[in-house]
């Protein structure tokens, strides 16, 4: 199961690991809040901390939005950090 949660984490860190990046690489950081945790409460939909994409990969938004915010984010945990990179990506500031 170890290795299963940093296929959550990052499912493509194999390839970046072939490829030479492993600073590009998301690491599980072994929190079980979204992967074990709710498997054995059976809470429903596997989620992981660091990916917000795990267990929504169909509704998870890929491009721009139609208006861009402005967003404030409060908290530098691995969920604030993983809010502001996200926000960014889609293109708010």
């Amino acid at each position: 199961m170890a290795f299963g949660r940093q296929f959550l984490a990052d499912p493509d860190f194999l390839i970046k690991s072939r490829e030479g990046r492993p600073e590009d690489i998301r690491k599980c950081i072994a929190c079980n809040q979204g992967c074990i945790e709710r498997l054995l409460l059976g809470e429903g939909k596997i989620r992981c901390a660091i990916n917000p994409e795990t267990g929504q990969e169909i509704i998870y938004p890929q491009g721009p939005p139609d208006a861009r915010r402005n967003v404030w984010v409060v908290g530098s945990g691995s969920g604030g950090l993983t809010a502001a990179y996200e926000a960014a990506r889609l293109g708010h500031q």
